[in-house]
C-alpha cells in the first residue's frame, strides 16, 4: 500500500515538471512583443510596458535644453565688495645731481655739457625744475632741452629754470649747456662754473590710486536680471579730492568729485554685467577715500517658465476612451542630478522627483479634446535633451 502511494506521488511530481517545460517553451516560442507584455519587460514606473517597438504617433517633439530654477527668495541678489583705501602721494624727487661743470668757448676751442636725465612716468611728473649757482665768467648762458632753446641770456648769481611739459618726453631727456663765442674776439674766451646742479620734480605715487575687485554673476542671475545698481559709502574732504572714476567691466557708471560722507546709490544698465567673473575699478584723481559699503544688487524678473502646446482632435479623443493612452515622456541628460518639478497639464499638477534620465506618465486622464497645454515649472534646474507626447494603443 506505501509502495503503491509512493509511485503515484512520483507519477504527480513528473506530470507537474512535464507541464513546467511546456510552459517555459511556449514563453520562449512567443513574438517578443507578446512575451514582454506576458513577463512584464520595459515596464515603466507606473508598470505599463512602453517600448519603441509600440504602434504610436508623436503629438508634440520639443527640445527645452536648459530650464533654470529661481527660488523666490533670491528675487534680489547682493555681492558684497571689500572696503578700499585709495589714495595719491605727491613727492619731490631729484632726476639728476651734480657738484659742478666747467664750459668754456674761445675762437677754436669748445667745452659743453650734455647731461641726461630720465623721467618714467611723464604724466604724474610735474613742476621739473632746472637750478644751479653760477661762478664768476663771461658770455650768455644757453641752454637747450630736447633740442629747444630755453635760456640764452648772462646768468646772475644762480638760476633756476622750470622745464616746460610740452618739451619733455617719457624716458631719456637731455639738457645741452654751452656758453656764447666771443666773435672776433680771438684772444678772448667765455667761460662759466656751474655748481650744485640739481634737476627736481613733483612725483605723484598713483600705486595706491586705483582699487578693484571681482565678483561672480551665475548664468542664472544674469539671464534673469531686470535691474542692477551700486551702492557705497565714501569717507573723505571734498575740498582735498578729485573726481573719482567707478567703472564695471571697463564701462564707467560715475565720473565726478563724490559726495564725502554720504551713501550713494547708482543704477547702471544690466548689460554691463557678464556671466562669471566681473571687475569692479575705483579710481581716484587725487587725495585720500575710504571706500565702505560696496554692495553691487540685482533685482531679478519673475520667472517665465515654458508652456507647450499640443491637439488632440476629436477622433483621437474618443479613441483615448476605449483603446488609446496618452503619453508624456521627458529624457533629461543624465541619471544622477535629482530632478524636482511640478508638471501642469491643462492646470492639473503632476510631479517630477526622480533621479533617473527619463521619466514617462501616462496624461491620458488630464488631456482633453482640442488644444492642450503642458507648463513645467521647475523645483530644481533641469538639463532636459528631449520632451515628447505621443499615443499608443492599449
Amino acid at each position: 500500500m506505501y509502495k503503491k502511494r509512493a509511485q503515484t506521488a512520483t507519477g504527480a511530481m513528473w506530470l507537474i515538471i512535464l507541464i513546467a517545460v511546456f510552459i517555459i517553451l511556449y514563453i520562449i516560442l512567443l513574438p517578443p512583443k507578446e512575451r514582454q507584455e506576458l513577463i512584464g519587460e520595459n515596464e515603466t514606473q507606473n508598470n505599463i510596458s512602453i517600448n519603441e517597438t509600440y504602434e504610436k504617433t508623436t503629438l508634440l517633439l520639443e527640445h527645452p535644453g536648459t530650464i533654470e530654477y529661481i527660488s523666490p527668495t533670491q528675487m534680489t541678489i547682493e555681492h558684497t565688495v571689500p572696503s578700499m583705501n585709495l589714495y595719491t602721494i605727491q613727492q619731490a624727487k631729484k632726476l639728476f645731481e651734480i657738484d659742478s661743470i666747467y664750459i668754456k668757448r674761445a675762437m677754436f676751442t669748445k667745452e659743453f655739457k650734455n647731461i641726461t636725465f630720465k623721467i618714467k612716468d611723464i604724466e604724474h611728473t610735474s613742476n621739473v625744475l632746472f637750478s644751479s649757482n653760477i661762478g664768476k665768467g663771461s658770455g650768455r648762458l644757453i641752454i637747450y632741452l630736447n633740442g629747444k632753446e630755453i635760456f640764452n641770456k648772462v646768468p646772475g648769481q644762480n638760476i633756476a629754470i622750470k622745464l616746460l611739459k610740452d618739451y619733455l618726453k617719457q624716458g631719456n631727456n637731455s639738457l645741452y649747456i654751452t656758453v656764447s663765442s666771443p666773435g672776433l674776439r680771438f684772444w678772448a674766451v667765455n667761460y662759466y662754473t656751474l655748481k650744485d646742479l640739481k634737476i627736481t620734480a613733483d612725483i605723484t605715487d598713483i600705486s595706491k590710486q586705483k582699487g578693484e575687485a571681482t565678483f561672480i554673476i551665475s548664468t542664472t542671475e544674469k539671464d534673469n536680471i531686470e535691474k542692477s545698481s551700486l551702492k557705497y559709502f565714501v569717507d573723505c574732504d571734498e575740498k582735498n579730492v578729485g573726481k573719482l572714476n567707478i567703472s564695471i567691466n571697463k564701462h564707467s557708471i560715475f565720473y565726478s568729485v563724490p559726495d564725502c560722507g554720504l551713501i550713494r546709490n547708482i543704477e547702471f544698465p544690466s548689460y554691463y554685467l557678464m556671466s562669471g567673473s566681473n571687475k569692479i575699478v575705483f579710481k581716484a584723481g587725487y587725495g585720500s577715500y575710504i571706500i565702505d559699503n560696496i554692495l553691487i544688487k540685482t533685482e531679478l524678473k519673475k520667472p517665465v517658465y515654458p508652456i507647450y502646446y499640443f491637439e488632440i482632435n476629436e477622433t483621437l479623443y474618443n479613441e483615448t476612451k476605449t483603446n488609446r493612452q496618452i503619453w508624456l515622456k521627458i529624457q533629461f541628460t543624465n541619471d544622477i542630478d535629482y530632478k524636482q518639478a511640478g508638471i501642469y497639464i491643462n492646470g492639473i499638477l503632476t510631479h517630477i522627483d526622480t533621479t533617473s534620465s527619463e521619466y514617462i506618465k501616462d496624461i491620458t486622464p488630464f488631456i482633453r479634446e482640442g488644444n492642450n497645454a503642458i507648463e513645467i515649472r521647475p523645483q530644481t534646474t533641469l538639463n532636459m535633451i528631449e520632451l515628447r507626447v505621443f499615443y499608443k494603443k492599449i
